[in-house]
């Protein structure tokens, strides 16, 4: 059996195996090899994609979701999306994404905000090591996203909608970028892909430098939208 890093196992005690998923193809695995960190590459061989923590996060096949990335992130001057891989998502559809030249990157598809660290800060660690540290974080708070009166949604829209299926989120019934309001009672179980595609073309997604304590906004994402910070 291919051996798993410890940081990989760390993760393993803390969430279980992923459930209810499937494990990658050969070819996959060998088109992977080099261009994801070869810890996650060995993770997903030994144990699969497939949905953790009850739903609140979900390992994906990168191939499947390489549509969103293209949209959201189509002629940006830093953050190429042929570069960029989907490697799971929270239960509302924010994105873990491994950049090839900015290592972990954080897509909130409800917010549309970007952050990305090593992109203003530069790699601080082996990538390896960056990838498992980011799977270790997948119960993050932040992956659960305050309604209109800032308390935490999870657990209400999960004992409101079910328990997800995987390949599927909660998303709201009118998008937040078409004026839908983020409460537990306006979200419903949908198909994570087809849900992250029609967000993913409403309105351009915004980088936020999450180094600096304010967070502040730094460009719009996408073709003409500045460049390197």
């Amino acid at each position: 059996m291919t051996e798993i890093s410890p940081l990989f196992q760390n993760a393993l005690q803390a969430f279980g195996e992923p459930r209810d998923g499937k494990k990658p193809q050969a070819e996959f695995i060998a088109s992977a090899r080099g261009r994801i960190p070869d810890s996650l590459v060995d993770f997903w061989v030994a144990y699969g994609w497939g949905i953790w923590l009850d739903g609140y996060f979900q390992l994906c096949d990168p191939a499947r979701y390489r549509p969103i990335l293209e949209t959201i992130l189509e002629g940006d001057p830093d953050f190429n999306a042929s570069r960029s891989h989907v490697i799971g998502f929270s239960a509302f559809g924010s994105l873990l994404v491994w950049n090839e030249d900015h290592r972990v990157m954080d897509i909130d598809m409800l917010y549309r905000r970007i952050t990305c660290r090593a992109f203003f800060k530069g790699a601080a660690t082996k990538a390896d090591t960056a990838v498992a540290i980011a799977i270790g974080n997948v119960n993050d708070a932040a992956y659960d996203p305050p309604d209109k009166v800032g308390k935490p949604v999870f657990k209400r829209v999960r004992s409101i909608c079910g328990q997800l299926d995987f390949g599927e989120i909660y998303r709201p019934k009118l998008e937040p970028a078409l004026g839908g309001v983020i409460e537990a009672e306006s979200f419903q179980r949908v198909s994570a892909l087809e849900a992250m595609a029609i967000a993913a073309q409403l309105e351009p997604f915004t980088l936020f430098d999450s180094t600096k304590p304010t967070v502040p906004a730094v460009r719009r994402i996408g073709r003409g939208n500045g460049g390197s910070a």
